[in-house]
């Protein structure tokens, strides 16, 4: 589910920005017929240490940077209309596809948001760390038993420590767009189902599972 949404995101993404890129297509075509002059006042002289061969790399550097930000000033200018509504619209997008994937990860059983998840996040701080940690461990094998034959070279502890990351970067960011769409006022536009208390319990459920490992780990050394 999580890499049909990624694709779906990405060709929307692909088709937004064929507008954007319309502003910059005239550029490489006008610095080609410069370059094309170039060429042939170089062959008119005959010889690679002609006047303009001479000059070309300490003038046409300078000249270039000037050339360059006229053309795109001009495009922006021109296209300034596609751009905008271009880039709201590749916004809007991917705030919903962060919401979208911060939904199916609150739905996958098998994340780490989710261990234990009948037992309150209080009540597991306060149970015994050594059999916390032996449920965790059973737990970390059984999901990556399948994933670690496809990742030789990685072992259990590393694949573990990547979701546990992974899922707190999701849930940040999307606390992140929900404080930023309340504070512009655009919430009407937008649907975030899961409340900054859901979010935030979640991150802390993470934070602990992964200091009940590292602690784990360290006792070991």
């Amino acid at each position: 589910m999580q890499s049909l949404s990624k694709k779906f995101f990405l060709i929307t993404m692909l088709i937004i920005s064929k507008h954007c890129t319309t502003a910059f297509i005239e550029i490489p075509e006008k610095f080609d017929t410069l370059n094309t002059c170039i060429a042939q006042t170089n062959s008119s002289w005959g010889d690679v240490h002609s006047p303009i061969t001479i000059i070309q790399h300490s003038v046409i550097t300078d000249f270039s940077k000037g050339f360059n930000r006229s053309i795109i000033l001009e495009s922006l200018k021109s296209h300034w209309g596609k751009i905008c509504i271009s880039t709201f619209f590749a916004s809007y997008i991917w705030i919903l596809y962060q919401i979208r994937f911060t939904c199916l990860l609150m739905k996958q059983h098998n994340a780490w948001c989710n261990w234990k998840n009948v037992v309150p996040l209080h009540h597991l701080q306060l149970s015994a760390h050594q059999d916390l940690m032996t449920q965790l461990k059973f737990d970390i094998g059984k999901k990556y038993s399948q994933k670690n034959i496809h990742h030789a070279r990685c072992d259990l502890s590393t694949l573990f420590i990547h979701d546990i990351h992974e899922e707190l970067a999701t849930f940040q960011t999307y606390l992140k767009w929900q404080e930023t769409i309340q504070s512009l006022y655009c919430s009407r536009f937008f649907h975030f189902p899961f409340n900054p208390t859901i979010i935030e319990e979640k991150i802390t459920r993470l934070h602990f599972i992964l200091d009940l490992f590292v602690t784990s780990q360290a006792e070991k050394m």
